[in-house]
């Protein structure tokens, strides 16, 4: 638009022709330098720059709940496997015939090593009961089945122990005498 002035500052006369955003868009110099200008190269340097902080920040958000996620999950898993591993000692122990209490004194991290150290165990406690004993622990003696011709052949002592241990048998076997 271009405008006459007099000395005094009034505008005489206005001379503007109109211009169309297809006349603009069109002309490819004048677009070039619109594009190069300065406050255009400013302008959108600005907003990718808004726009890469505000990504990073959600990034940054994201990565740290992530984080915290991973840890609490890593966390319950850590605390499952425990006891799912400890669950595994107590009833190894159980089917080994021993107190549950000893769980502690099984180790080990797979199911393999764990059967292992149980049976371990075991062994060592059955040696030092032996040891302690002084040979292997014998079972008590049954009388169950025991006929007058057996009963006839038995010695004092163990007649005494029929005595003290099956009373009703005893008596039975001695009705005749």
């Amino acid at each position: 638009m271009a405008e006459e002035t007099t000395k005094t500052g009034e505008v005489v006369q206005t001379t503007a022709t109109e211009i169309t955003v297809d006349d603009v868009l069109g002309n490819e110099k004048l677009m070039t330098e619109i594009l190069k200008s300065k406050v255009v190269l400013d302008l959108v340097q600005s907003e990718s720059d808004r726009v890469r902080t505000k990504a990073s920040k959600e990034k940054a958000d994201v990565s740290g709940e992530f984080a915290k996620y991973k840890l609490e999950t890593d966390t319950k898993i850590a605390k499952l496997t425990k006891f799912q591993k400890d669950f595994f000692k107590t009833e190894i122990l159980k089917k080994s015939g021993l107190d549950v209490d000893l769980w502690q004194y099984v180790t080990g991290e797979t199911e393999e090593d764990i059967l292992k150290s149980a049976k371990d165990l075991t062994d060592k406690i059955t040696k030092l009961a032996e040891k302690k004993v002084g040979g292997k622990p014998q079972t008590e003696k049954t009388f169950t089945g025991i006929t007058k011709e057996q009963f006839g052949k038995m010695s004092f002592t163990e007649r005494a122990e029929l005595y003290q241990k099956d009373f009703a048998l005893y008596q039975e076997l001695t009705k005749g005498e």
